[in-house]
């Protein structure tokens, strides 16, 4: 015997707002046979929708700076977003920074200059 769960009783779990946390429907559901006397049988089916954390998103970026710019200078911010607000960002340089030339704030993602560049 096959028992097969129709859309509708997986719609609500997609459609409703369960504000990032575990929502979890339950519905009755009754099972019947073709055979003699029609029997069936009656359960209790729970569906599960449980949040997960996605995460940040950052698409390349470029930035420009004058040659001889002032130390401590502003190049730019850095623009990552998240899709759950009040979560903290943390921002580093992982390559290309061989001389130390730039620097990054770690919670604002702000690149300065650190060095004068000539």
């Amino acid at each position: 015997m096959l028992l097969t769960l129709q859309p509708e009783f997986l719609l609500p779990l997609i459609q409703q707002e369960y504000n990032e946390t575990t929502l979890n429907q339950t519905h009755a559901v009754k099972v019947h046979d073709n055979g003699t006397g029609n029997l069936n049988s009656h359960a209790t089916i729970t569906g599960s929708l449980t949040d997960v954390n996605e995460a940040t998103g950052i698409s390349n970026q470029s930035f420009s700076i004058a040659e001889n710019s002032a130390n401590g200078t502003t190049i730019g911010t850095v623009v990552a977003s998240d899709p759950y607000a009040g979560q903290s960002r943390t921002f580093s340089i992982l390559a290309g920074n061989i001389t130390g030339a730039f620097t990054i704030n770690a919670s604002t993602g702000v690149l300065t200059l650190p060095i004068l560049l000539h």
